[in-house]
């Protein structure tokens, strides 16, 4: 892989983690959708908010 490639290639993932990470974290968990951690330095409550998400579907 060139440098050229590789630019591209971190160019390209982080706009789409930018793009993945506007998600409400709480939806994300409460739909019981994956979520990899890719946020966390972000936003350091995105996992938190996830899993209380989570937490809110399990008790219905």
């Amino acid at each position: 892989m060139s440098t050229e490639q590789f630019a591209q290639y971190q160019s390209g993932y982080a706009t789409g983690k930018a793009e993945y990470c506007k998600q409400d974290p709480f939806v994300l968990g409460y739909d019981n959708r994956i979520y990899y951690g890719i946020c966390n330095d972000v936003d350091r409550r995105y996992n938190e908010e996830y899993w209380r998400g989570k937490n809110a579907r399990n008790r219905k």
